[in-house]
């Protein structure tokens, strides 16, 4: 093979991976668009009134009511017979009030004595209008309201539940109407971070709209906070509790830690042991005698 064959046949390979190169460029731009295109979708997968017991034999109450713009919300009030406390639940992105309800609905009300409000975010369930950040937040802000109207207790007497992006929200919620406390299960400190894990090779810090910097929004906010993770949480690392626990400035703060278990896996007996003990210790509610009851 002569010189000039030679330097021809560089030139095509040059110019194949070139080519190669350019497509994967493209390739990469496209999965990105696709991806923040789509990011409503993919934070907020919701649950529709299609799945779930929606008749349910437990007791409850049907509530509608407005978030600030006019968007038709709906939930569930789930009443305790002389209850002791207003517990407001904030459900995760992959559910409704009605697959929220008979699970940790019904223990929150039973464990801590409390009426517990459960409500459906803007597009899930049968609420009405698109999710999005602000749109959530402002959700929660009309639920506090509801539930401070319908209780007679004003928002700092209010006990707020959040899990996973429940946690975001009700951090985002505290910042307006700071409650008597922040229950707060396998959550974040950044749901950009989060995604970040899980998706290390997208630009996410960049592109995505809904960031919900929980950390940074609760360094803020001086009230009791207990957050629950398991170790081996798959979907939201562990680290990411721990570091929304170091940026709480209470002093009334616990973090436990759970084994054997996942992002979407049921809580033990002994976390809501350590829960009511917790709730209990700072509203001095003796827990001997909720379990008589």
């Amino acid at each position: 093979m002569n010189s000039d064959q030679q330097g021809k046949q560089r030139f095509d390979y040059r110019r194949r991976a070139l080519r190669f190169l350019r497509f994967i460029v493209v390739a990469y731009v496209v999965v990105v668009l696709f991806m923040a295109l789509n990011e409503t979708r993919l934070v907020y997968p919701g649950r529709p009134p299609t799945i779930g017991n929606w008749k349910p034999s437990f007791k409850f109450e049907a509530i509608a009511f407005e978030s600030a713009d006019g968007t038709e919300l709906e939930g569930w009030l789930l009443p305790y017979p002389d209850a002791k406390r207003a517990v407001l639940l904030f459900h995760g992105n992959a559910e409704n009030v009605a697959t929220t309800s008979a699970g940790y609905g019904n223990m929150l009300r039973t464990v801590l004595q409390a009426d517990v409000f459960v409500y459906d975010y803007r597009g899930f369930g049968n609420s009405h209008g698109t999710p999005h950040e602000q749109g959530l937040i402002d959700d929660g802000i009309a639920a506090v309201d509801w539930l401070s109207n319908r209780t007679d207790k004003p928002a700092n007497e209010i006990i707020f539940y959040g899990s996973s992006l429940g946690g975001g929200v009700a951090i985002g919620v505290a910042e307006s109407r700071p409650p008597k406390m922040l229950l707060l299960d396998r959550t974040f400190d950044s749901l950009v971070g989060a995604a970040g894990d899980n998706y290390p090779w997208l630009p996410v810090r960049w592109i995505m709209r809904n960031r919900y910097p929980s950390a940074d929004r609760l360094a803020r906010l001086d009230i009791p906070v207990f957050i629950s993770h398991f170790r081996n949480d798959e979907l939201i690392s562990i680290e990411r509790s721990r570091r929304l626990f170091a940026a709480s400035p209470s002093d009334a703060k616990q973090f436990l830690e759970m084994d054997s278990g996942g992002h979407l896996a049921p809580l033990p007996f002994s976390y809501w042991e350590e829960l009511h003990k917790f709730v209990s210790a700072l509203d001095s509610i003796n827990i001997g005698a909720s379990n008589e009851e």
